[in-house]
């Protein structure tokens, strides 16, 4: 496992999201995590500090554990995953243990749990969550239709990214 500063990584990370599906997982106070997989997020530079955005349903389980925890994990994978990214995208981990079902290996950090194959993990300090108002939304009547029309918009949670595992 290296650890590397989040500014010396050698890949375009803005382009990460777009071409791959990760996984965000944050843990209670019990040690109990969940994890789902992820389509959106972003990296960058916010308040002089290197961030990781990403955007969680209320709805979803997992958004129970990222409001408890201050810190979450993303992680995103080598090939050959996408299964098991589609299993924790499509199964609740209230209803099955979609770690085991996907057969994915859990790696236990000091702040977070990150999963044998990874390419790349991020360790964020939770600094910031909000959430997506639809009155809020400018001439996006098209982006409300297709993402909350019958579900609410989803949360956003901003971690300063204090760990990059590569």
């Amino acid at each position: 496992m290296n650890k590397v500063n989040c500014r010396e990584v050698k890949d375009n990370v803005i382009k990460e999201f777009r071409i791959t599906t990760a996984l965000v997982t944050a843990r209670k106070k019990d040690g109990s995590f969940n994890t789902c997989t992820i389509g959106w997020g972003t990296i960058g530079e916010l308040w002089s500090k290197d961030v990781c955005i990403v955007y969680v349903k209320p709805i979803r389980y997992t958004a129970e554990f990222l409001d408890e925890d201050d810190y979450f994990t993303v992680t995103f994978f080598k090939e050959g995953y996408q299964e098991a990214l589609n299993i924790c995208g499509t199964k609740s981990g209230k209803d099955v243990d979609k770690i085991q079902l996907a057969g994915l290996k859990p790696i236990e950090l000091e702040h977070g749990v990150i999963y044998e194959g990874y390419k790349r993990a991020y360790v964020c300090k939770k600094i910031y969550k909000s959430s997506f108002l639809e009155e809020n939304f400018i001439d996006s009547e098209e982006i409300i239709n297709r993402y909350y029309k019958d579900e609410p918009c989803h949360n956003v949670y901003i971690g300063e990214i204090i760990e990059t595992i590569e």
